[in-house]
């Protein structure tokens, strides 16, 4: 039997379509002792294990629970001598942007302004970025593999959630450590840094602090990140994610959100959350993977975006 759904969605959601899946990845990672978390800790005992749902994630309640753990490998990962190239490199990259940062968001919203149609369509693409969209897609996910039984999208809609919210606590707290001014607000060229706000005037006048790092950017970077290694057999997933990425940074400096300085350290964050959540919930039984087989297309008609999706079974 073959059912066509055709779902009329503003954002990309790539996850709900995808062809069988495979058992070994060929994975290229920033920080590789990534691929480590998670084998010595108390949660490591859920891999391979189904729940009486169907999916090896142990439960609704364990996106909120397992957060703790997620920041203490994060921690982890960020403290061992694998990590010091990398967080060297990052630091290197930031600190090189802050001191341009003042240029070029001048030149960049000079770009992009020369255009309406591109002014609004950035505008409008900042959105990608806002975790309620990520959390409502994660929801849509779940319920489609669940009504199609589909452990995988579960396992990935799990995942997602608990990679957005975790790495978004996470960004949370630095931004109130940080205190960085907004474009839309700044001061100084490049925005002053209040460090430890007052965190009264942090909520009212939140747009004086809460530049630094792009709590949009990472976001988004863990999404796409869970999404990309549990479907790590399609090929244009990444390099669609990045360009993703890019267009998002771009458009939250055009519109006086962030500095360029504001997304290396985001998308770190983002990518790490994700590798650890994804890698600690990864089905290695074949016999309990999805058999269904989703393809997925892009379709514009009559001016309206659309994607197609055939589900076979």
């Amino acid at each position: 039997m073959k059912i066509n759904l055709t779902l009329y969605i503003v954002i990309l959601f790539p996850y709900l379509g995808f062809a069988q899946p495979v058992l070994e990845r060929n994975e290229i990672n920033l920080f590789p002792e990534l691929n480590q978390i998670g084998n010595y800790n108390s949660f490591q005992k859920h891999r391979s294990i189904l729940n009486s749902e169907g999916s090896n994630y142990p439960g609704f309640y364990h996106v909120i629970t397992d957060i703790p753990m997620d920041f203490f490998d994060f921690g982890s990962s960020i403290f061992s001598k694998e990590s010091i190239v990398p967080v060297v490199l990052l630091s290197t990259v930031t600190t090189g942007l802050i001191f341009c940062d003042h240029k070029s968001w001048e030149r960049t919203k000079e770009i992009v302004n020369r255009s309406n149609s591109f002014n609004s369509f950035t505008h409008t693409f900042v959105e990608t970025g806002d975790a309620k969209w990520h959390l409502g897609l994660s929801g849509a996910a779940l319920m489609f593999g669940y009504l199609t039984d589909d452990t995988r999208l579960q396992n990935t809609a799990f995942q997602t959630a608990e990679a957005v919210i975790a790495s978004g606590l996470f960004v949370q707290l630095l931004k109130r450590i940080s205190g960085r001014e907004s474009p839309a607000v700044y001061t100084s060229p490049g925005g002053y840094w209040d460090l430890f706000p007052d965190l009264g005037e942090y909520q009212h006048r939140q747009p004086e602090y809460y530049a630094f790092p792009s709590g949009h950017i990472t976001s988004a970077t863990a999404f796409l990140t869970v999404i990309t290694e549990n479907y790590s057999e399609v090929k244009w997933l990444k390099p669609v994610s990045y360009g993703i990425l890019g267009l998002l940074g771009i458009s939250l400096v055009a519109h006086d959100m962030h500095w360029y300085s504001d997304l290396p350290l985001g998308l770190a964050i983002g990518y790490s959350f994700g590798k650890i959540i994804s890698k600690r919930y990864t089905i290695d039984d074949e016999n309990v993977l999805s058999k269904k087989n989703i393809s997925i297309m892009p379709s514009v008609a009559n001016g309206n975006y659309s994607i197609l999706v055939s589900y076979s079974f």
